[in-house]
């Protein structure tokens, strides 16, 4: 199981992230774009409770595998795992939020854009995922 922890201290928390509840980023580890992402929010991060994993790792398989509607999802996945156990998902745009809310700070300025209707926040996340699939080199691996 490949999960890695930013190892930066805590800093201000300017976002109350509950650190009772398990909270994961699984991404594309063959995306430059996605690693590019990873790397940024370790360098921002408020907190130090959201742990990353390759969407192709053995751990996010398994999370995958447990949930058929991830089946087909190539995107970022940001999973919460509350105090009871229950698991939620979001994806494309919506998982761009989360992280932004999570990162905090500046970075908020962004959550204006959630306003647009969530299709049309889709439609712009899968034309970037598209070029992102050009532009990246599958045969690498992950180095975050």
């Amino acid at each position: 199981m490949k999960v890695t922890r930013s190892r930066r201290r805590m800093r201000l928390r300017i976002f109350i992230w509950n650190e009772n509840v398990k909270h994961y980023l699984l991404y594309d580890g063959v995306c430059k774009l996605c690693n590019g992402a990873v790397r940024f929010i370790l360098r921002h991060e408020q907190t130090d409770t959201l742990l990353f994993s390759p969407l192709h790792s053995s751990f996010s398989q398994e999370i995958i595998k447990q949930h058929p509607e991830l089946q087909n999802v190539d995107s970022v996945i940001c999973v919460i795992i509350d105090e009871s156990g229950k698991e939620s998902f979001s994806i494309r745009s919506e998982a761009v939020f989360t992280i932004i809310r999570y990162v905090g700070g500046i970075w908020k300025f962004f959550l204006l854009f959630s306003v647009v209707p969530k299709p049309i926040r889709d439609y712009v996340y899968n034309a970037a995922a598209r070029c992102r699939h050009r532009k990246s080199n599958h045969d690498s691996s992950s180095n975050v």
